[in-house]
């Protein structure tokens, strides 16, 4: 107020195996070292989380960065941006059914994929290892990328 600038950060300490779920509109979103699941959301910010557990992020202007430590997740899992790029790494095998779709920008990953009907440079529909889980990436002005570690 009264053009006032003024910026907050928060440093919180998460015990080990207690789920996280993080969320702002104008900020970004940095989680080190976890040992849980994550859930983080946010509108104006990127998103950076590195867990030993599984994470959920979602954005609308900001890339997203996130590490996995474990790929047996129950429900989907789903990384969205609409401005910025995706980065998932993933420790260990993976075993997904994918969904991964840009609209300005490009796809890669470092594990095997079947391929299940039609794809094309900005949209890919497959299975990776056997399959099973739903991992869904999407974005709209930014690249996909998974790795594995």
């Amino acid at each position: 107020m009264r053009n006032n600038d003024v910026t907050v950060d928060f440093t919180v300490a998460v015990p080990s195996g207690v789920k996280l779920a993080a969320g702002t509109v104008n900020g970004r979103i940095e989680g080190t070292a976890l040992q849980s699941d994550v859930a983080a959301r946010t509108v104006n910010g990127g998103i950076e989380v590195a867990t030993s557990g599984v994470t959920t992020a979602h954005t609308v202007n900001g890339s997203v960065a996130v590490t996995v430590g474990r790929s047996d997740w129950q429900n989907d899992l789903e990384i969205e941006t609409v401005n910025g790029g995706i980065s998932l790494g993933v420790r260990g095998d993976l075993n997904a059914e994918l969904t991964a779709s840009t609209v300005n920008g490009g796809i890669e990953t470092d594990f095997p994929l079947i391929v299940q009907g039609r794809f094309g440079p900005r949209r890919l529909t497959g299975r990776i290892g056997s399959g099973g889980r739903e991992l869904v990436l999407k974005t709209v002005n930014g690249s996909i990328a998974i790795r594995k570690l």
